[in-house]
């Protein structure tokens, strides 16, 4: 088997115009074979327009797409750890999306979560923030022969003057079956 793992990070305001898409880092030149991203996040000043969604949020995301290749089938997995700030508060959440073929759904997945309109959805941790505010967030995946699991994490470095020591937080464990 061969994984492949490419990432972005995007930060999106609730109301998206054309001109906001897409915004973040992303390999276009090939791909980049890792069994872990990590981003870093460092906030001094966030504002925030009126969002239907969150009325005072917006979301930073780690994005990356998994490449899943078995002797028969390859499989595309869109992961997603995503940080989301409403007003003072901050929560973290995964999503796993079957990106094999269009409209694609996930079927059999197991973590913390459960399946929503064949997505898997999992929210986690509401604390309160203040800024500055930084953090890592990481996607980290291994895999046997019945599958790959993907773990979605955070490291909170600072939270307003409080500098915090760095310890992995993995918020959610997804197994996903590959056959």
């Amino acid at each position: 088997m061969r994984w492949l793992i490419l990432s972005f990070i995007l930060l999106l305001s609730p109301i998206i115009t054309f001109s906001q898409l897409p915004a973040g880092i992303s390999a276009h030149q090939g791909p980049i074979y890792t069994s872990s991203v990590l981003g870093f996040a460092n906030i001094t000043a966030l504002s925030v327009n009126y969002s239907t969604c969150l009325p005072n949020g917006s979301s930073l995301q780690l994005n990356v797409i998994l490449e899943a290749n078995t002797p028969t089938n390859t499989y595309y997995f869109w992961l997603q750890n995503v940080a989301s700030f409403n007003g003072s508060e901050l929560f973290f959440a995964d999503n796993v999306w079957n990106s094999t073929l269009p409209a694609a759904n996930m079927t059999q997945v197991y973590g913390k979560g459960g399946i929503i309109n064949g997505i898997y959805v999992y929210t986690f941790y509401h604390m309160h923030y203040s800024l500055p505010l930084a953090f890592y967030m990481m996607i980290n995946e291994s895999y046997n022969s019945s599958g790959v699991t993907v773990y979605f994490n955070y490291i909170i470095v600072q939270n307003g003057s409080n500098l915090t020591p760095s310890s992995i937080v993995t918020f959610d464990k997804v197994f996903i079956p590959i056959s």
